[in-house]
């Protein structure tokens, strides 16, 4: 609650759901966190018709228009309402299939933050891809070091997409099947940098029914156990952020 003497919440309702994407494989499943407000309007038809040019831009490449059909890009950053002007933090953007897309999906006035740790893997199997396609586009800034060190200003962004990285966020050996400090302290950084309204989605692979934490860890799927319970943790950090 606003007492006067500190920053109002932003935090005004958190909606959590969990939405099956059809034609994707059937362990796959987008969670969405919808924080304060309904962020932009997905029916908004310049928004639409920037993401359908988006995706239909020749600049792509074979390989990324490959993954069109399964990841069904136009309905899920619809559903996001990812709209021009937005300023939108990807995290986890790996070759940038979505970076791409969204750079065009919020044009000139808008700004993507492509986030990427810098592992062997990033510097094996990412970097060459990544880095060229971050440099051609204007307005993309490559961010590549560990989540903590993103020191983003508070209320700078419209939308965190964390996409199939959360698999790595939400395990750690030596905390067992608790959501580790770490992430809860990412997640409350990530709710201080969003604008009244943001949204935070999470895309991730769904683990089978009963699998603990660390057993969908080691498959690189996310916990969901209970979906209730996983909708919960994160609304209870996000919740908790919102009144420090």
């Amino acid at each position: 609650m606003d007492d006067g003497g500190t920053k109002p919440s932003k935090l005004k309702s958190v909606w959590g759901a969990l939405v099956p994407i059809g034609l994707i494989a059937p362990i796959l499943a987008m969670l969405i966190f919808l924080i304060s407000g309904s962020g932009c309007d997905p029916k908004d038809n310049e928004a639409i018709a920037n993401l359908r040019a988006a995706v239909g831009n020749p600049e792509r490449s074979d390989a990324a228009r490959a993954r069109d059909e399964g990841r069904l890009p136009v309905k899920v950053l619809s559903t996001f309402g990812v709209s021009p002007g937005m300023t939108v933090l990807e995290v986890g953007a790996g070759r940038g299939y979505y970076t791409e897309i969204l750079s065009g999906a919020v044009g000139p006035s808008g700004k993507v933050i492509a986030h990427n740790t810098p592992s062997g893997y990033y510097k094996n199997y990412i970097s060459a891809t990544f880095e060229p396609l971050a440099e051609r586009l204007p307005n993309v800034e490559a961010r590549v070091g560990d989540l903590s060190s993103l020191d983003l200003p508070d209320n700078s962004v419209d939308l965190v997409m964390i996409f199939l990285i959360y698999h790595h966020m939400h395990y750690a050996k030596d905390e067992g099947e608790a959501l580790p400090i770490e992430t809860q302290r990412s997640l409350a950084e990530l709710r201080a940098a969003l604008k009244p309204g943001g949204v935070l989605a999470v895309i991730e692979h769904a683990a089978p029914d009963g699998s603990s934490r660390a057993h969908s860890a080691a498959l690189w799927r996310t916990h969901l156990l209970l979906p209730p319970e996983l909708i919960v943790e994160v609304d209870r950090v996000l919740l908790e952020a919102s009144h420090a």
